[in-house]
């Protein structure tokens, strides 16, 4: 339900990504959650259980500055939108040269919570950098909100939130490249009894650490690791990618 949220329900259908499992339990239910979607692909990252500690380590500095404001788009111009913007950048940009980061590597990334008039909502637009009127601002909403419904109207709208995410981007670690050598069999560490439909069956399990890159196998199987477990039902199929993630992918 909670992956619909932030697919289905904005208009996107999870069957044109890839599902990526973290957190200890993720690599474990990631298959039969991605069953119930349609979904065919699943990307197990390195270290899963700690992917979110690594990820706030790594990530970028970023500052969401939000003003709320109402403006027409047909009886107010594109200039009025610059001006209220230049505002947002300067407060975020101040804000990040206080915090150290360099004026070269900070990045602004607009938005607009928009809606015909008469509703009573909003959907948040990113605005293209290229946009230069307030026509492209309007074509920028129409195709969020034929997205969302399936529909789009020649009516005007209006702007009712001005977001503005300041970005100060951070150098990224070299990640060292996952050892080539080795077998699948190799990693095999003997089978276990698990339950799949209902069946108990002999699952052959794997240390994870101990997967060449290129190794692929079938399922079902079981991959182990420090922190995390990944399950491969039957009907799936995994291999070993170049930095040691593992990508899931359903059997046609």
């Amino acid at each position: 339900s909670a992956i619909k949220q932030i697919s289905i329900a904005k208009g996107f259908d999870p069957r044109d990504f890839t599902l990526v499992a973290y957190g200890g339990a993720g690599p474990m239910h990631a298959a039969f959650i991605a069953e119930e979607l349609e979904m065919g692909r699943i990307l197990v990252p390195l270290g899963p259980g700690n992917f979110a500690a690594f990820g706030s380590l790594i990530s970028d500095i970023r500052h969401d500055h939000v003003l709320t404001r109402t403006l027409h788009t047909r009886r107010n111009t594109f200039a009025d939108v610059q001006a209220v913007f230049a505002k947002l950048e300067a407060q975020g940009r101040a804000d990040l040269l206080a915090e150290g980061v360099p004026a070269r590597d900070i990045a602004m990334r607009r938005a607009l919570g928009m809606r015909y008039l008469g509703q009573s909502w909003e959907l948040e637009v990113e605005l293209p950098p290229e946009a230069a009127g307030m026509e492209a601002i309007e074509a920028a909403f129409g195709q969020v909100h034929e997205r969302r419904f399936g529909h789009r109207s020649a009516a005007p709208a209006e702007i009712v939130n001005f977001k503005l995410a300041a970005i100060g981007t951070v150098a990224s670690p070299e990640l060292p490249a996952w050892p080539a050598g080795g077998r699948v069999e190799d990693a095999a560490l003997g089978t276990r009894a698990v339950s799949f439909g209902g069946a108990f069956r002999a699952v052959p399990i794997y240390e994870r650490t101990r997967l060449p890159v290129q190794g692929r196998l079938a399922g079902p199987a079981v991959i182990e690791e420090s922190g995390s477990t990944t399950v491969v039902p039957p009907g799936w199929r995994l291999s070993v990618l170049a930095w040691g993630d593992l990508l899931l992918e359903r059997e046609e």
